[in-house]
């Protein structure tokens, strides 16, 4: 999916919004070989291409997969909660 959004190529259905997100999303990777989007600047929108990709995401991922993301999540969380815990 990140390849069509980063080379223009991604297709629809024409819905106008949707088509202006798209055209506003750049494509960047964090270092660790997770590519992520952003927009350059505070007047392009980009949500609506934000919840495809959610959705692509959510519905083109093994359950197994989903299962350790749900995991890593929740041990996150429970390091922050435990984390704001202390000195209590």
């Amino acid at each position: 999916m990140e390849t069509h959004f980063d080379q223009r190529t991604f297709a629809h259905l024409g819905d106008p919004v949707l088509r202006f997100c798209v055209l506003n999303v750049r494509v960047r990777s964090n270092g660790k070989g997770h590519l992520y989007m952003y927009k350059e600047s505070d007047d392009e929108k980009i949500d609506s291409a934000e919840c495809l990709a959610m959705g692509f995401a959510r519905t083109h991922t093994p359950f197994s997969e989903k299962k350790t993301q749900m995991e890593r999540l929740l041990e996150e969380k429970r390091k922050r909660v435990s984390g704001n815990n202390l000195g209590r």
